[in-house]
């Protein structure tokens, strides 16, 4: 993987947090939906506060939209998210810690170079030198993780 496409994949490891908060948040709003359904009664059925059948109702509407796929659906793309972060902090991890502090602190922690250069303890020219080859280090060592080619496939639609 090229340092170009290593650095479209660091971007994207950047943004994973925010994207798995984002699908924290619709599954609580899909799961709220259930609300109305409040545990069992004697008999073991389902029951809701009030009169007529609103549990029956609201499973009713719950899976006339979709919302048990939808739920699965997103369980499925945090879990794929999951994957991701943690393949791309493995490949970061094997690289000299200069190397992947430098692009942890950009990328991940959204510092300009200009700051990683200061927090560092370098010149800014010398930390920009230092990124392209981190990021080539970090192209080589991201070949190593398994489909690698979804990986950089998922990064470039996050840019989208």
């Amino acid at each position: 993987m090229s340092g170009a496409d290593a650095e479209i994949v660091m971007q994207y490891y950047g943004q994973i947090k925010a994207m798995r908060r984002i699908l924290r948040k619709e599954r609580e709003e899909l799961e709220s939906g259930y609300n109305t359904i409040h545990g069992t009664g004697m008999d073991g059925m389902p029951k809701a506060p009030g009169a007529g059948d609103v549990v029956g109702e609201t499973a009713t509407r719950l899976a006339e939209e979709g919302v048990a796929d939808r739920l699965q659906e997103l369980d499925v793309r945090d879990e794929v998210l999951r994957q991701d972060m943690e393949d791309i902090g493995r490949a970061l991890r094997v690289l000299r810690d200069v190397y992947s502090q430098a692009l942890t602190m950009h990328y991940r922690d959204r510092h300009k170079w200009r700051e990683v250069a200061g927090i560092m303890k370098y010149s800014e020219s010398h930390i920009l030198r230092l990124r392209r080859r981190a990021l080539e280090m970090l192209g080589e060592q991201l070949e190593e993780v398994p489909m690698s080619g979804e990986l950089l496939a998922r990064a470039r639609d996050a840019r989208a």
